[in-house]
């Protein structure tokens, strides 16, 4: 507060005495205010920087005036009247202070600037240089926003007041929230009216900060929005200084190889690059191409050096097909077919060197000879576990999804509860895995020549010799298709001369994600039913929903979608039923306590997983209720297969294993119902301890490091697949299984990890599928109202579902049906491996030591599957009619909010946990 001398007045006597006009003038009070200034001693040049550097609201309200800008002022830009009578004044002192201060923000500041960007080391990148680590290191864009903040201070703020000083309209936006906060609280000290004739004061809104510019993080990329922004600022400047610096100096390259390398690698069209590369933007597509052959190249090299060390490691493999459309043919005007093989290795971390030991592997061929039926079937141990697991997980399905849950007040100690709930038998430790890709071979696995040619050229590429790559145990994970060609090749080879070329060194392992498809494929065969006569079934729920996949050729992710919403459903009706409610309103209006959720939880899994309670509706022809009952238990046994995964915890996985080797066989699909018990009895009598715990860490991948977030290896490997034939393929004729092989598939990894980085840096993350109308909610609740209108749950007779009747080709005639089409699958199973099946498998898989591995290998087929027809694709046991062609089949919720915990280890997308399919 300014303080008034007393004899300032003696001061003004000398003064001429003002005519009235002039009292009342501006002049005089100018001569007034400069009269203090004299009479205080204070320098005109103090005051000014007093003014304009102020934080009085008052001072800085009144100096922000003063540099507006208002076409309806009498002088509309102040500053520049000022600069006019310093020029017409003083015109030496201008001239001089003008050419100082060119010369000096010129040549001083801005080239000094310029000259400290572009002799920054960190800023020059060399393609000779790059490696796979340094990719993900030194080519990080969210490191450039801190660099140039420190190289170039003056160029940036001046970049961030042009890019970041609001306009008109946010400046009014925020003064009615102003105004509105202040009514609010009752509070107006200092809230002043905007008016039309000052829109420019908004220096004094800035709540204390110098620059509009604070609050946008490069590392975070989200502030920005915060702001109101709709493009990012940040993203800007560092764009236009490392434009102007690129095109200043080719050497300060860092951020024009990033942005060159995201573009190319996003399918960016080459003239695109090409014109952008002339600004100055991006480096040329010929950089690029060297780039990506230098990364491919380290990224082989990184991985040989994994397999020549002493971790031990797993080799993954898959077949990857490719189509070529003519226009993308060079020479030959027709449609062709890419044959090839995708290969990877993945260490293993804290593997005893007694897992690799060939001998002791040798040593235990053939003991599950002493195997009985028994060792397959679920103990009373399994039983308890898996009830346990049911409890947890239907828990965590109530809390997630039942309408009005976010309200319940013992909600986060519930969730607690059920995660206990769960079962956990020996989960691998956190960490993140290291994986490395190979790349692809030009060798079609899908053979048993092809399987022993991969094998062959991932032993040339690893540098090993055929006695070094040979003298150990190496786990080869693969698909079924995988794992049964290559036991095929090695009892052809059974008398061969030596152990490279008798195939004992491999330890093959079939891999989850394809056990989950194969389980998909088994839900659907028992439960797509017929919308007709069976209202609890998927088919009648697909209708309902509207879902418009052809069920002819059902992808992945829409089938596990539409299973867990029927899921969640049944749960949710069984609730209404279970408090006697009518409406979907009454149950969102449910405020349960802790111990009537457990209650509830408690008598859903002992009633509706019980294959007795579905017996007993069997009795009375209640096929409704009964089919409802199987698919509970058979949906939840999947539900536990993904949560295990996911907390990488193999005790669990070999636990459904054991059910699931019943159940594929009752459901007709026998080659993963003998690959269940291929497991089972080779973990129990054929697999060292050492060597066991390495292939059940070869089950997993952690790609974050995150608890929770295991997802199946060969889901990993389905990735890497996707982004080569889809996402980082090549354009035109450039689709050759040479430019693939060379610069295309081994660095697939890190050009996800830099698009990512990429687009999170700067404010742009991937999105997740948001696009639909209907949320999950509405979903649930059409369901549940049929299902409640059917009066599903309820005990009633006379609701058979019967087979679906039967033409006779020859004779035209139609057989009646007088079967029912409810089958339990499990009891199913256990009746065709008790009838001589589970011997048969006995004698066929044994290594004997006097004839080696027998011939006769073909199993009998059951007669069991003729009942589960409905005349659907679902009919086929010979092949899985589930594709995997999008992206959401193999999505593992990277970029997704999980609504429930567990879920997206086995891919399938998270479109039942957030939209409707």
């Amino acid at each position: 507060m300014l303080i008034v001398n007393p004899d300032w007045e003696d001061l003004l006597q000398d003064l001429p005495c003002p005519s009235d006009s002039e009292s009342r003038g501006v002049k005089f009070q100018c001569h007034l205010v400069f009269t203090l200034i004299v009479y205080l001693n204070l320098s005109l040049r103090d005051f000014l920087f007093f003014l304009f550097e102020s934080s009085i609201p008052s001072v800085r309200q009144r100096a922000g005036t003063f540099m507006g800008n208002n076409p309806t002022w009498e002088v509309p830009f102040a500053p520049a009247r000022m600069y006019q009578a310093w020029h017409s004044r003083f015109p030496r002192c201008v001239d001089h202070l003008h050419d100082t201060i060119v010369k000096q923000c010129a040549e001083e500041i801005i080239l000094k600037e310029s000259n400290c960007i572009i002799s920054e080391k960190t800023l020059k990148v060399k393609q000779k240089q790059c490696t796979m680590e340094s990719i993900r290191t030194t080519l990080d864009p969210g490191k450039l926003v801190a660099q140039y903040r420190e190289f170039a201070p003056f160029t940036w703020a001046l970049l961030l007041i042009f890019t970041t000083v609001p306009n008109a309209h946010r400046k009014q936006k925020a003064a009615a929230a102003r105004r509105r906060k202040a009514a609010v609280h009752g509070d107006h000290t200092g809230l002043r009216e905007e008016s039309e004739s000052e829109p420019d004061s908004w220096i004094e809104d800035m709540d204390g900060g110098d620059s509009w510019g604070d609050g946008f993080s490069g590392e975070t990329g989200e502030d920005w929005k915060a702001q109101g922004f709709v493009r990012n600022a940040t993203f800007t400047l560092v764009f236009v200084i490392s434009m102007m610096a690129f095109t200043r100096n080719g050497a300060t390259n860092l951020f024009a190889m990033v942005l060159g390398l995201f573009l190319e690698i996003g399918g960016t069209s080459s003239r695109v690059i090409s014109t952008l590369s002339n600004a100055g933007v991006c480096v040329s597509t010929t950089t690029i191409e060297r780039l990506k052959k230098v990364l491919s190249d380290d990224a082989k090299h990184h991985a040989v050096q994994l397999m020549q060390g002493s971790d031990q490691f797993m080799t993954i493999f898959d077949n990857i097909n490719i189509y070529l459309r003519k226009f993308q043919q060079r020479l030959f005007n027709k449609n062709s077919m890419i044959h090839a093989t995708n290969v990877a290795v993945v260490a293993l971390h804290d593997v005893s060197s007694e897992a690799g030991n060939l001998s002791k592997k040798l040593e235990n061929r053939g003991k599950r000879s002493a195997a009985t039926g028994d060792d397959i079937k679920p103990t009373l141990e399994d039983e308890q576990k898996i009830f346990g697991s049911f409890k947890g997980l239907v828990t965590h399905f109530i809390l997630a999804y039942c309408p009005g849950n976010e309200s319940w007040k013992d909600r986060p100690r519930m969730i607690k509860i059920a995660d206990e709930l769960m079962a956990s038998d020996r989960p691998l430790p956190v960490r993140k895995s290291d994986t490395r890709p190979l790349g692809m071979f030009d060798v079609d696995e899908g053979s048993k020549k092809g399987i022993i040619n991969v094998l062959k050229s991932i032993q040339e590429i690893s540098g090993l010799t055929e006695e070094e790559w040979s003298g150990k145990v190496r786990i080869i994970a693969g698909d079924w298709l995988t794992t049964s060609n290559l036991r095929s090749a090695r009892r052809d080879r059974n008398d061969d001369i030596n152990s490279m070329e008798r195939l004992e060194y491999p330890e093959d392992l079939s891999q989850l994600f394809h056990f989950a498809l194969n389980a998909s494929h088994m839900m659907m065969r028992l439960h797509f039913g017929n919308a007709i006569n069976d209202p609890g079934s998927l088919a009648k729920h697909k209708g309902l929903l509207n879902r418009t996949w052809d069920a002819a050729k059902l992808n992945y992710a829409d089938g596990k979608a539409l299973i867990r919403h029927s899921l969640i459903a049944r749960i949710l009706y069984t609730i209404m039923l279970k408090n006697g409610m009518t409406r979907w309103s009454e149950l969102a209006k449910w405020k349960p306590e802790e111990e009537e959720v457990s209650k509830f939880v408690q008598e859903f899994v002992l009633e509706y997983t019980n294959p007795s309670t579905a017996e007993n509706a069997k009795a009375i022809q209640d096929d409704w209720r009964a089919h409802s009952v199987y698919f509970i238990r058979d949906t939840l046994l999947f539900c536990e297969f993904e949560h295990a995964v996911s907390h990488a915890d193999a005790g669990r996985v070999l636990r459904v294993l054991k059910y699931w080797s019943f159940s594929f066989r009752g459901a007709g699909l026998h080659n993963y119902a003998r690959e269940c018990i291929e497991i089972l009895l080779r973990w129990k009598y054929e697999l060292s301890p050492e060597l066991r715990a390495a292939l059940e860490q070869s089950w997993f991948i952690n790609r974050w490091g995150l608890p929770g977030r295991w997802i199946a290896a060969d889901l990993y490997l389905e990735q890497l697949n996707f982004w080569v034939k889809r996402v980082f393929i090549a354009k035109g004729s450039g689709v050759t299984l040479r430019y693939i092989i060379e610069k295309g598939s081994a660095c697939v990894e890190a050009f996800r990890e830099i698009s990512h980085l990429f687009a999170r840096t700067f404010g742009y993350a991937d999105r997740a599928r948001r696009h639909k109308e209907v949320d999950i909610g509405q979903d649930l609740r059409l369901l549940t109202e049929d299902m409640f209108r059917a009066r599903l749950h309820v005990p009633t007779a006379d609701r058979g579902v019967l087979t679906a009747a039967k033409v006779n080709k020859k004779t035209g005639k139609v057989t009646v049906a007088s079967q029912s089409a409810i089958v339990d699958c499990f009891d199913t199973g256990i009746q065709l491996l008790n009838d001589g099946k589970f011997s048969e498998f006995i004698h066929t898989t044994t290594w004997d030591p006097a004839v080696g591995y027998p011939v006769d290998v073909l199993l009998s087929q059951a007669e069991a599957t003729d009942v589960l027809r409905n005349g659907s694709i679902f009919d086929s046991v010979d092949e899985n009619p589930i594709t995997r062609d999008d992206f959401d089949d193999i999505d593992d919720g990277d970029t997704h909010k999980q609504r429930c915990p567990g879920l997206g280890s086995l891919g399938g997308g998270m479109d039942y946990a957030d939209s409707i399919v």
